[in-house]
């Protein structure tokens, strides 16, 4: 049987628009941003619970970002992708001068990271499910009690007030009976604050920085007195109503 040219391009025109849909459908994943604060809690030794906190940040497909450790430490992502839904990095953690390797891969569901962790331990691969939830930029907000040590010694109690809107923090830390305004920034899973102040014909300068882990906030204060630098661990506590 001869086709006509004529039904030659009808017959290529049809399969062309017939396959299109399957083609398009096949072809398209819109990248979902995982841009953000993510946590998850496990049991720690002796059966304490621990919370981990997983900050991410998507540029196309590659994945970039940090996961806190033990002592408050953090670990950078490492080959971290994003394609469509799904995510994966690995991170390389030392324990007793021996470098280990724990890969993550997850789909994400909404405010939630679905998958599994990936790691070998005593020479045996292993995997567990893992789930992870979006930390909304409210979490930090609330009040939050921590102490401090003195140049004196004395330790002094401070209750700190925190109100989010968006990436811009405003509130106020109180000692005793004295209270002082702050304002900073929540972005990426920080939070950061400076002031500065006139006292006694003197500036006192401060700053904050410190991440939010469950009902934890921890992070470092400097402050400058009569040019001496000051640099505090700081634990903050949230209070609960």
């Amino acid at each position: 049987m001869k086709l006509s040219l004529k039904h030659l391009r009808t017959s290529f025109l049809l399969a062309t628009l017939l396959a299109t849909p399957a083609t398009l459908q096949a072809d398209h994943h819109e990248n979902v941003d995982p841009t953000g604060s993510w946590t998850w809690t496990r049991q720690g030794r002796e059966g304490a619970e621990v919370t981990t906190t997983l900050t991410l940040k998507a540029n196309g497909e590659k994945l970039t970002g940090k996961v806190s450790g033990w002592n408050n430490t953090e670990n950078d992502i490492e080959k971290g992708t994003l394609k469509g839904h799904d995510i994966a990095f690995q991170v390389t953690r030392s324990f007793n001068g021996n470098d280990f390797v724990i890969k993550y891969a997850a789909k994400i569901e909404g405010d939630s990271l679905k998958g599994t962790i990936a790691f070998n331990r005593d020479g045996q691969d292993q995997s567990r499910e893992w789930t992870s939830t979006r930390a909304a930029s409210g979490e930090l907000a609330g009040d939050w009690k921590y102490s401090i040590t003195r140049g004196d010694g004395e330790s002094m109690d401070l209750l700190m007030t925190l109100k989010v809107d968006g990436g811009k923090v405003t509130g106020m830390v109180k000692v005793n009976d004295f209270e002082l305004p702050l304002e900073g920034t929540y972005k990426d899973g920080t939070f950061a604050y400076k002031m500065e102040r006139e006292r006694d014909g003197s500036t006192w300068m401060s700053s904050f920085s410190g991440k939010v882990s469950g009902d934890k906030l921890t992070g470092k204060s400097t402050s400058t007195w009569n040019s001496e630098e000051r640099v505090r661990e700081i634990i903050a506590t949230r209070i609960k109503n």
